[in-house]
């Protein structure tokens, strides 16, 4: 069965909306549909090979070129009760994402719409200090930026269920900035 999480779901813009609707109408259509219909929401994912993403590249992206470039992480001043650099994210491994993909082709599975992530949240100070020992170098700093909003998601641990586990550690992983 899917995951039918419309109590924790809502959409903060524009973007978020039309994710929550196509999610909302796969919800719809998967008891008269033909074939599996499989729905991934994936989560923060980083690897190599982004930098066609520009601005929306991960922040292990980001932050490796602001070290290079300026010999510092500059992190988002923290709101709302959360320390500077504080805030928290489920950052996934290309890697992963794509064998989960490789998993529903590979072997059917039930019909639904799936989160794609670890599991595990991790804080952008953690990032950054992942990404600093990768490169041997660097610090971090706090960058003066506009309010962000900071929203709570439930992870769905169907991986489990699939019999799927990340296989990256968050430190091997980012051995990819290396090279």
């Amino acid at each position: 069965m899917a995951y039918r999480g419309d109590a924790c779901e809502d959409a903060l813009n524009p973007y978020a909306f039309s994710k929550l609707a196509f999610d909302r109408y796969v919800r719809q259509v998967i008891p008269e549909a033909r074939s599996p219909i499989v729905g991934l929401r994936y989560f923060n994912v980083y690897g190599p090979q982004e930098h066609h993403k520009g601005k929306m590249a991960s922040i292990f992206y980001q932050l490796y070129h602001q070290i290079l470039d300026m010999g510092e992480a500059r992190l988002f001043r923290g709101t709302d009760g959360i320390a500077d650099g504080e805030q928290r994210r489920d950052f996934v491994y290309v890697g992963d994402v794509v064998r989960v993909n490789l998993h529903f082709f590979e072997n059917g599975g039930g019909g639904g719409v799936y989160n794609c992530g670890t599991g595990t949240a991790h804080t952008y100070n953690e990032a950054a200090r992942a990404v600093i020992a990768a490169l041997g170098r660097g610090r971090s700093s706090i960058a003066t930026s506009p309010r962000y909003c900071v929203v709570s998601i439930r992870t769905i641990r169907r991986r489990i269920r699939l019999r799927w586990l990340p296989r990256a550690t968050r430190a091997a992983s980012h051995q990819w900035s290396r090279r």
